[in-house]
């Protein structure tokens, strides 16, 4: 569709009806507000395969479990439950069970509270006896298949794994089952769920750490390796990259142990307060000789004052951490990131530590932590310092309530101090951190944190990121938001062009667009028009050969979002024409050649009725153009585009679009009265419709007048307006297209239409057909 109207212009051809589309999506990135669940706080989000024919965020289900239940995102509402429509002879324990598995779910949690919430839920205050009436409507709540209070959901390809304070459940194709094995996490806190490539299923609880390997169950506790039992945050890079952080620290499996140290070569001649210093950044003392104190003895190394030469030296992981690992991530440069509720740690290949958030100062008077706090803080609550005072301790690692004269201790100087909810690789490369305080990105250029500013995440709490490539869902607890990233793409369309005048006029167009997070979105493009082979004679008619006319424009482009209603966009064009290449007139020693350039520029507005946006470019503004004689220069065919697009349905399957389109002339604009130029404009509608975003079909209408002077073509400007004048051509248009995935396939044809008095109509029998992948 964006191959024909202003205010549409959605795919790389954009680059040349209207610019401006550059700087919507898909062609550029977009952020969606989600309607909130219902509920106070969104506990947790999903994302399952929906199986929709797209490559982006409509390609997944989202799931969300707020402190009042289980929802999923039907369309534009959230829904609580399933309905399930009954057919003859179906009672209402066929019904449940359609939806459970009866072997996972024991009959105590089905008949004392799945049935009874089912029947809540249908207002129903008993069991009914025998077979439901033929297309009677049940609900079937999602809250009723799961027991417990939710806790973590993880969703992938067709399955929804569901955690709770009692256990884990999951959906496969609609219907529930129950990890009921002894040997699993039943009667377990889930705290977090994840999979690997493998379909190994992890799921980190309050009392240990459990994989499922197909149908077997095994768990990790302390004694395998692990630093603590509690199980906070799990990050899988691949199978060989799977970390937990758990209550004390982190840990990385190892077949089938977990391992909670590394080994360095230590430098020579240091001694243990100097090789700590190499790889930590601690200056506190406490901290130093906690470091050293456990690394020695780690290393059976108490009664020495440095490592043996040629030795290796274990570290443990929780040196560095004070407090639980809340989240865990592996940048593409393999370096390590860490969330902790006392600030955000990194590990980088040369097996140093960097700690964010903290700074260090000298203690001059002996004084209580409190009072300190209030000093620094003054506008603090007494919650909040009664938070500082514990923060502070823990970190410095000390027992008392006083910081002692003298001391040098560590306090919480910038957001990356506080607790780390989320960490993700960001649209840009460099790295998410989802703090207490807001949202924040380190830029790896400048080695520094800085605010998120997009998406209205700068001042929210994440609870949770979800990323699939470049598609992105954010939880901060009190709503839900979703980035899609700008598409690359590629188009080619060829146009059989004028065929009912020569059968070898015709055109290509190549184009494609990318987008560049920050800036907009660029492209370029080339056409290439065929004009056919042309008869060469002299001035008296003698034939001297033949020559081929054609034309070739190259575009550059840019086009971006100025408000959250209004994207721009410009086109800068190099044109070629070769009309008579070769071919001199007469004592001329120029060929029928010419070069030239030219501007494009549109926007787009959308409107505040919902669906509809209004569009208009200006096309081929540049100087004349000439062949031979430069006193024979010719104007380009400048162009004024006026349109608009109403989506007047959008559903996830079906979309409905109807556009209309003004195309008028501008050389010699302004000469003639208003109501003429109007009747010179060539008139366009169409119509849209799309199922599934997988098939396509559309049908349009255009109108193109002619001005049938009375008398002669002399007088044209000065006869008086009169419609009977003007002859109106008419011409009806169909198309068809199909996605799949990241390819679309697209035709128009203008059938061959006939005139009593032209005859075959000029602009009939025109077949279009396009190819483009995005990317």
């Amino acid at each position: 569709m964006g191959e024909a109207f202003v205010a549409i212009a959605d795919d790389p051809t954009a680059t040349y009806w209207n610019p401006a589309g550059l700087g919507r999506y898909p062609l550029s990135s977009q952020w969606i507000d989600m309607r909130k669940p219902p509920g106070e706080k969104v506990i947790a989000i999903a994302t399952v395969k929906a199986g929709l024919i797209d490559i982006d965020y409509r390609t997944y289900d989202i799931w969300a479990a707020t402190d009042s239940g289980l929802y999923l995102l039907d369309g534009k509402k959230w829904v609580s439950g399933e309905i399930y429509n009954t057919s003859e002879e179906e009672s209402m324990t066929d019904i449940i069970f359609h939806y459970i598995d009866g072997i996972s779910y024991d009959s105590t949690l089905v008949y004392e509270k799945i049935i009874p919430a089912v029947l809540l839920a249908n207002n129903m205050e008993q069991m009914p006896e025998g077979f439901l009436p033929p297309e009677t409507k049940i609900k079937i709540p999602f809250a009723a298949l799961v027991e417990g209070k939710v806790t973590a959901l993880y969703g992938d390809k067709k399955e929804l794994w569901v955690g709770t304070d009692v256990g884990l459940f999951v959906r496969k194709k609609g219907r529930w089952e129950r990890e009921n094995d002894s040997q699993g996490p039943i009667g377990k806190k889930v705290n977090v769920i994840a999979k690997d490539e493998r379909g190994y299923l992890f799921a980190g609880t309050d009392n240990g750490l459990f994989m499922r390997k197909g149908a077997r169950w095994v768990r990790f506790t302390s004694a395998d390796g692990l630093p603590d039992n509690t199980i906070y945050s799990i990050f899988i890079d691949s199978h060989k990259d799977v970390w937990a952080g758990t209550g004390t620290g982190p840990a990385k499996l190892k077949g089938d142990k977990w391992k909670a140290s590394y080994t360095i070569e230590p430098p020579p001649d240091k001694d243990w307060f100097e090789l700590v210093k190499t790889y930590f950044p601690v200056e506190e003392p406490h901290r130093l000789d906690y470091i050293v104190a456990e690394i020695k003895a780690r290393n059976d190394a108490l009664d020495t004052e440095r490592p043996k030469p040629g030795s290796r030296v274990e570290i443990p992981y929780f040196l560095a951490f004070e407090s639980p690992v809340t989240a865990i991530y592996m940048d593409k440069y393999r370096k390590l990131w860490f969330g902790s509720e006392l600030g955000l740690k990194a590990f980088d290949n040369n097996k140093s530590w960097e700690f964010y958030g903290w700074s260090t100062t000298t203690i001059e008077e002996e004084t209580d932590i409190k009072d300190w706090c209030r000093e620094q803080w003054p506008d603090a609550s007494e919650e909040l310092i009664d938070e500082l005072e514990n923060s502070l301790r823990y970190y410095n690692r000390l027992n008392l309530h006083r910081f002692e004269a003298g001391s040098v201790i560590g306090y919480p100087k910038s957001p990356v101090s506080g607790k780390i909810t989320a960490l993700e690789s960001a649209p840009d490369g460099n790295i998410l951190v989802g703090t207490e305080y807001g949202t924040l990105i380190f830029d790896r250029t400048k080695s520094r944190f800085r605010y998120y500013v997009y998406g209205g995440l700068k001042d929210e709490q994440l609870e949770n990121i979800i990323r699939h490539g470049n598609e992105y869902w954010f939880n901060t607890g009190n709503t839900i938001k979703v980035y899609s990233k700008g598409k690359s793409g590629i188009s080619f369309m060829h146009v059989q062009w004028l065929p009912t005048l020569a059968p070898d006029l015709y055109y290509e167009f190549l184009s494609g667009t990318t987008y560049l997070e920050g800036w907009g979105t660029v492209g370029g493009a080339i056409t290439y028009i065929n004009e056919g082979e042309n008869i060469w004679t002299d001035e008296a008619g003698n034939e001297l050969g033949t020559f081929s006319s054609y034309e070739l424009a190259a575009a550059g482009c840019y086009g971006t979002r100025l408000t959250e209603e209004l994207t721009a966009g410009l086109t800068f064009k190099l044109i070629y024409s070769a009309l008579a290449p070769g071919v001199t007139v007469g004592l001329e020693q120029e060929e029928g050649t010419a070069t030239t350039f030219a501007v494009d520029g549109g926007f787009q507005y959308d409107l505040p009725l919902r669906g509809l946006t209004v569009g208009a470019s200006v096309q081929n503004i540049g100087p004349d153009i000439h062949d031979i004689d430069a006193a024979q220069a010719d104007p380009l065919p400048r162009n004024l585009k006026l349109g608009f697009a109403w989506r007047i349905l959008d559903t996830d399957y079906n979309r409905l679009t109807i556009a209309a389109d003004i195309n008028k002339d501008l050389i010699n604009w302004g000469n003639d009265p208003p109501l003429k130029e109007f009747r010179e404009a060539v008139k366009n509608i169409g119509a849209e419709y799309s199922y599934a975003n997988f098939i396509t079909l559309r049908g349009g209408y255009m109108v193109d007048y002619d001005y049938i002077p009375t008398e002669s073509s002399d007088i044209i400007r000065n006869e008086e307006y009169d419609p009977a004048h003007w002859k109106g051509i008419h011409y009806f248009t169909v198309g068809a297209g199909i996605n799949f995935k990241n390819f679309a396939f697209d035709f128009g044809y203008i059938p061959l239409q006939e005139d009593e008095e032209e005859g075959k109509l000029v602009l009939s029998n025109i077949l279009r057909y396009s190819v483009s992948v995005a990317f």
